[in-house]
């Protein structure tokens, strides 16, 4: 079954078709943030990731460090880590999914639908 089809008959089992579109284009059209959590191999200089125009908040706990921020946010972070030789290890990036995409479309969570009996 091809991605376009799963996607519409989706939309369709909860009424009117609201996108029809493969599901990592209905992700990427989502407008969240992206989260991205790290070991820096050296302490960060402080204000660095701050300071950063596509990130929104930094937070460290211990020798973690947790970054929010825009569509670019991991771009921006890896650039200036590297630029001052910095390694992100055990780098973990959260973003869109289809599921946020949907949320996005029609305000509300997928709901389950009913197990059919017999099957």
């Amino acid at each position: 079954m091809s991605p376009v089809i799963e996607v519409r008959q989706l939309h369709k089992a909860y009424g009117d078709t609201v996108a029809v579109d493969t599901p990592a284009n209905l992700a990427d059209r989502v407008e969240t943030e992206q989260r991205i959590q790290f070991r820096p191999s050296v302490p960060l200089p402080d204000h660095l990731l701050e300071s950063l125009p596509d990130v929104t908040n930094v937070i460290y706990r211990g020798d973690v460090v947790e970054v929010t921020g825009n569509s670019n946010a991991l771009n921006a972070v890896t650039s200036v880590l590297a630029r001052n030789q910095i390694v992100a290890r055990q780098l973990r990036v959260d973003q869109a999914n289809l599921e946020d995409a949907f949320l996005a479309l029609t305000g509300h969570a997928p709901q389950k639908q009913p197990e059919k009996q017999g099957a």
